[in-house]
């Protein structure tokens, strides 16, 4: 299913700038060229140039992408499977790479992944790092962002409190 929707709904939807996830079309587009298979959807726009999905390596890019699809339902979804998160989890995943990520989508995929398996510890942050009394907040963030996790800081002295601006954790 992860594959199917892929490469028979997305690739054409990017390649196309006509994405459409359930009842949104947002805005993501980006060519793709499969090399073992001689696929290249790029078109030579001056204007609009889009970013270029690079897949050396098929059988490894499937892998990466199905293992981070079924983390990432897990993580963002709280497991529940179906059409529309599986498409938007690949589809906000790969607006969010740069150029260097497209060129090499295993490693980047398998980097992704690896976000949902970190959960940094609070309170080792406050004592070791801070040194003030405070409040440390790590918080899901949703999947059509960059990251999975933001960090919020608050910090007192015994006159004032300070807020931090959010930090999300790439």
């Amino acid at each position: 299913m992860i594959e199917k929707i892929f490469y028979d709904e997305i690739l054409p939807e990017c390649s196309s700038s006509k994405l459409v996830i359930g009842d949104f079309s947002p805005t993501i587009f980006f060519d793709v060229k499969i090399e073992e298979e001689n696929i290249n959807t790029f078109k030579k726009d001056v204007i609009n140039p889009k970013p270029i999905l690079v897949i050396n390596n098929k059988r490894e890019f499937n892998k990466a992408l199905n293992e981070y699809v079924v983390r990432g339902i897990d993580f963002y979804y709280k497991g529940v499977i179906n059409h529309d998160n599986i498409k938007s989890l690949i589809a906000y995943v790969f607006s969010n790479a740069t150029n260097e990520d497209l060129a090499n989508p295993v490693l980047f995929l398998k980097l992704r992944k690896a976000f949902f398996d970190f959960i940094p510890s609070v309170n080792s942050i406050k004592k070791n790092i801070l040194g003030y009394d405070g409040k440390i907040s790590i918080n899901k963030l949703k999947p059509n962002l960059e990251a999975p996790l933001s960090f919020e800081v608050e910090v007192n002295n015994e006159e004032q409190i300070y807020i931090f601006p959010n930090i999300i954790l790439v």
